[in-house]
Order: structure tokens, then sequence, then C-alpha cells
């Protein structure tokens, strides 16, 4: 059996407890999964002390609603679902943001640096500056695509399930991503990287 399937049962199985009551269940999944969600939130609200806010009121209103949640088999996918969900609401009902300044916030505009690539790649065979310039000039919501996947490690199905999209809208936003890299990347090493990514597109 893989560790990834493995870890899924267990985490559906302290989902399952932490429903029903079990207060030792509800911390385990707040401790596997706090690291995960801090990342995401700060990247979307680009403010540390309102990332760890959001997942605190998150797990709050999770242990409030703990009876009536439904059973969920990817717990991870169904947080970071439910935690963007809780953010864009929240940014939408803050009247201190203009219009226009709002509107940016539909999709949180995640950005990457350099040493973040060079770190999750863990090689300096091509280069990160021209790579990261390329991903930070794409629409927020393929940058997300690209974050969820690349850091998160979530699969196609976790990523539509955050998003709400369906699996081949999906897949036609990666197509996207990947034939736009392709125009100017097309004999470079960092192709290879972004396409590694995505497998099975194309």
């Amino acid at each position: 059996m893989q560790q990834g399937h493995c870890d899924n049962v267990y985490t559906a199985e302290c989902w399952t407890a932490f429903t029903k009551g079990d207060e030792k269940a509800f911390i385990v999944l707040h401790d596997l999964f706090f690291h995960s969600l801090y990342e995401y939130a700060l990247r979307m609200l680009q403010d540390p002390d309102l990332a760890y806010d959001a997942i605190q009121e998150l797990f709050l209103k999770l242990w409030e609603k703990r009876k009536t949640l439904p059973e969920v088999q990817f717990v991870k996918a169904y947080l970071m679902r439910c935690l963007r969900y809780a953010i864009l609401n929240k940014l939408r009902s803050l009247k201190l943001y203009e219009l226009k300044i709002a509107a940016r916030y539909h999709t949180p505009d995640i950005e990457f640096s350099p040493e973040e690539i060079r770190i999750k790649k863990e090689s300096a065979w091509f280069n990160e500056n021209q790579l990261t310039q390329m991903i930070n000039t794409l629409p927020a919501r393929q940058k997300e695509i690209i974050y969820l996947r690349f850091y998160e490690g979530l699969s196609y199905k976790d990523i539509s399930r955050i998003l709400k999209i369906n699996y081949q809208s999906l897949v036609n936003r990666i197509n996207r991503i990947l034939g736009r890299f392709k125009t100017v990347l097309k004999d470079h090493p960092g192709f290879l990287w972004i396409v590694g990514l995505f497998p099975f597109a194309l």
C-alpha cells in the first residue's frame, strides 16, 4: 500500500473520530495540517497575523460544527478548500478596500521567488530568475494551481476540489500553462521541469 494512501486512510479515520467529538483526533488534524494551511493562507493574505487568525477561526468553526460535517476521504484538500472559501469571503466583505483592490482578491495572487524554486527542485541547472519571472506573469488562478501542485504536491482531483472547478477544466487550464511556457522555453531545461509538475497533460 502506498504511503499517500495510508496517510489518507489515517487522516480520514481521525476526521471521523473528530466529528464524533474526539478532541485528541481534532488536535492530531490541527497539528498535521497547520503548516500547509498557514502557508496557503499566508500566500493569500500576505500577513502572518491574519493568516494565523484565519487558521484558528477555521478550526474553531470546524469544532463548533463537528456534528454536522460530512464524511471526508481527502482531509487536506477539504480543509484547504474550506480555508480558501473562508478567506475569499472575508476579503470580499472588507469595506476598507476600493472596488478595484477588492477585485484583485477574487483569486489570490500568489508570488514565487527564485530561492523558493531553487529549494524545491534542489538543483541549479537552469536559470531560476527567468523561470520565476515567467511564473509570476501567469494569471492568479494559474499561479495558484502551480502552488498547490508544486508546494503541496496535491493531485489533480484534490486541486479541482479546492478550486471548485471540474477535473477537465483543471486539465485545460494546465494545458494553457504548459502551452504558454512551451512557446518561450521550448528548448530550455526549465520547460522540462514545468512539464514534470503536470504529468499526463499536453
